[in-house]
């Protein structure tokens, strides 16, 4: 569920910041497989990956906290479910805004609420306003947006959703977990439209995901 948020937010904040055709130079922190490529492909220019280790789809090896590109040097930063791994999130903050351009935009997604990743070193949770201080502390930012991925409902769907899958896969019959998590999810984020529709200006008490997109100002 959260990342077809991901997918739609960050669609829409391209689609508002850039025309395609843009020419973008763009910088996926952690690009994995990078799966957003062909969503952005008609911005973008050039798309250089980064990540920890090589890999078919990395152009780069670095760390989010201490990106080897120069200062100033591309128009947006592409950083998607990677800030809960990093030692230092102060300096991955820092790193994206240096190496924006004048006006470049940074898409940046992380957890709200979630499982522990027990094969990675996962070291971080985040509130919205945590997330704000965040980034308020490493510089000014214009068009400045925290975007959860659903609300309560939604989190206790994964919670609760998750704990049943586990349970199924170590009983051996995952396929009785999938159509209740199914359901689930369908009615929370049904749940959590209603509630946004009737507090729209309310932050949600719990999510499980959040959408952050800023631009650094353009002077």
């Amino acid at each position: 569920m959260q990342l077809r948020a991901i997918r739609a937010q960050l669609e829409l904040r391209v689609n508002r910041f850039w025309s395609p055709g843009a020419q973008l130079e763009l910088l996926d922190v952690g690009c994995a497989g990078r799966p957003y490529e062909a969503m952005l492909q008609p911005f973008v220019g050039r798309y250089v990956g980064l990540d920890v280790a090589a890999g078919p789809r990395v152009d780069l090896v670095g760390t989010a906290d201490a990106i080897p590109v120069a200062d100033a040097s591309v128009d947006c930063v592409l950083c998607t479910q990677v800030l809960q791994y990093v030692p230092d999130p102060d300096a991955a903050i820092r790193e994206i805004r240096r190496v924006l351009r004048p006006g470049g935009a940074v898409f940046l997604s992380t957890h709200g609420m979630s499982f522990v990743d027990r094969q990675s070193a996962d070291r971080w949770r985040w509130t919205q306003h945590g997330l704000a201080e965040l980034f308020d502390r490493a510089g000014p930012w214009t068009d400045f947006e925290i975007l959860p991925a659903g609300g309560v409902a939604c989190a206790a769907a994964y919670l609760v959703g998750g704990q049943l899958a586990f349970a199924a896969h170590h009983a051996g019959l995952p396929i009785v977990a999938a159509p209740i998590c199914l359901t689930l999810n369908a009615v929370a984020w049904n749940v959590d439209r209603v509630v946004r529709r009737a507090f729209p200006e309310l932050p949600p008490d719990a999510t499980v995901n959040y959408f952050v997109a800023a631009r650094r100002p353009a002077v």
